[in-house]
């Protein structure tokens, strides 16, 4: 009889399941593989890239490099020669990662493809030239080095453009990382967009 209740006891706390994991907790934790409590509390939000989208990583070359295809256009200047030419200006502010990836290799890839991200503010200035502002952009890169998602409507954006926003989540969400040694990798990347003299 006591054996029976004692089993009973056992397989009754063996049943019981972990409550899900926040995804910072998730991210920041230096455990091997996320459990699949943690992997469903990651719930995919702004754009996922297709598959046939995504950059090709360039093979082992010590800096990475803009794959071909994603070389922009040059920083914008006004078409008449006889006014001041005005220059874009991309600063990044306030980066936060967390995962297991270098955060100096995440940056250099990110910086060579600021031509992509520059060619959408560019957009927005042929419709507004007067636009400026914050996107701050958030992307989890997947085990194998592909962002399962992005978005550029996070807290802390201030440009409120649609189409300048999906242009950016376009370009965040095809970027092609080295895998993380384990598990997934948090971005939270703000560029402040600027128009100067």
């Amino acid at each position: 009889m006591r054996r029976a209740a004692l089993l009973l006891l056992l397989s009754a706390c063996a049943s019981r399941t972990a409550p899900p994991v926040p995804l910072e907790t998730m991210l920041g934790s230096t455990s091997a593989t996320p459990s699949a409590t943690s992997k469903d509390a990651v719930a995919k939000r702004g754009y996922v890239c297709p598959e046939a989208a995504r950059t090709v990583l360039p093979s082992d070359s010590p800096s990475t490099a803009a794959p071909a295809s994603s070389s922009g256009p040059a920083p914008s200047a006004s078409a008449s020669p006889t006014t001041p030419k005005a220059m874009v200006m991309m600063r990044e502010t306030g980066t936060d990662i967390r995962g297991l990836l270098p955060p100096t290799v995440i940056k250099r890839i990110l910086r060579a493809n600021f031509p992509r991200i520059r060619a959408c503010y560019e957009g927005l200035l042929k419709r507004d030239p007067n636009s400026k502002g914050l996107v701050a952009t958030e992307f989890v890169i997947g085990q194998d080095g592909h962002p399962e998602w992005a978005d550029a409507r996070s807290a802390g954006t201030t440009v409120v453009d649609e189409a300048m926003l999906d242009c950016v989540e376009r370009v965040f969400a095809c970027i092609t990382y080295p895998a993380p040694e384990q598990g997934r990798v948090f971005v939270r990347y703000p560029i402040d967009f600027q128009l100067v003299e």
